[in-house]
């Protein structure tokens, strides 16, 4: 091909090429090892493919595999952002740690926002009760593996008046570029969702008090598995939320989760803890606690900054 003649360079294609392999799971390359401890531990038939013993389900995978979706506020973001965050997963017998970089902006419309966000690594590290618990074949219980690239549509249906409040619509894709199936880290399948999320602002009620927020969702979702009689699960998505707004603080509390179809720890249910402050020079420095209360075995602490930046789209 004539690079020059398509106006295209030769290293846009090995950048592509890299990133590509990347995303195809090149953190998930497991070294070779016999797995006959595995075999007789969860006494394999010699016949059935090893990833239809594991149980694919938030309960028992990484905490990053088939997360509970964020409760958007009905809203949309009027300007471009940029997040990035480190987060720390505590769980029974596992823990994990990565960073997490999400891009917001507004598409062209005031009406239309689109979300990039993605877990780049993960290091994990299991104890063996842990690792039998779950079946996967990663004998030592430690690694590092790339994560899964999240894309997301929100479409506001209606502003919010003093009768109704804010509605959006939202459209979210989880690809298969996670890897580490073998140790039970993420599901290398495709999944998505869809929710309506709605809000609603009260005016200041005191002096420090600027604004009371409340907001809630409602959606489908949907995910592969590996087993024969079921090859999809499907769950219901909800959660409600307040946000309290001072001049200098801004505090989120949230409840939310997802009911799966198969009752095989599909129904995670959990509460978050945001605060969002100025710490120095820094504007938006945030950090949340995340706690799981059903089928979702983790404690999370999370700690991050926002930035605003330029959007490669022009509003209208």
């Amino acid at each position: 091909m004539n690079f020059v003649a398509s106006g295209l360079k030769p290293n846009i294609y090995a950048l592509v090429g890299l990133l590509t392999l990347y995303l195809g799971g090149i953190g998930s390359v497991f070294a070779q090892e016999d797995y006959t401890w595995w075999n007789n531990k969860h006494n394999w038939d010699g016949t059935t493919h090893w990833q239809r013993y594991l149980i694919v389900s938030p309960n028992f995978f990484g905490p990053n595999a088939l997360p509970v979706p964020e409760i958007h506020q009905g809203t949309l973001p009027s300007a471009a952002s940029f997040t990035a965050s480190i987060n720390q997963h505590f769980g029974r017998g596992n823990s994990t740690t990565n960073p997490f970089f999400s891009f917001q902006t507004p598409l062209y419309s005031k009406k239309v926002g689109l979300e990039i966000s993605m877990v780049p690594i993960e290091y994990f590290k299991m104890d063996t009760i842990t690792r039998d618990e779950r079946r996967v074949r990663d004998r030592d219980g430690k690694g590092w593996t790339a994560g899964d690239v999240h894309i997301s549509t929100q479409i506001k249906l209606l502003d919010a008046n003093d009768r109704r409040p804010d509605i959006s619509l939202l459209i979210h894709l989880k690809t298969a570029s996670g890897g580490g199936l073998g140790a039970a880290r993420y599901t290398d399948t495709p999944g998505y969702h869809f929710a309506f999320s709605v809000g609603k602002t009260s005016n200041p009620v005191s002096k420090s008090l600027q604004s009371y927020r409340w907001y809630s969702i409602v959606g489908f979702m949907a995910y592969q598995t590996y087993r024969t009689d079921y090859r999809q699960n499907d769950a219901l998505i909800y959660g409600v939320g307040n946000q309290i707004q001072t001049k200098s603080l801004n505090l989120q509390t949230e409840l939310g989760g997802y009911f799966g179809y198969i009752n095989n720890g599909d129904r995670p249910l959990l509460l978050r803890i945001k605060l969002e402050g100025k710490l120095g020079n820094w504007k938006k420095v945030f950090f949340q606690f995340q706690q799981g209360l059903h089928d979702f075995p983790y404690s999370s602490i999370t700690i991050g900054r926002k930035i605003a930046t330029p959007s490669p789209f022009k509003s209208n």
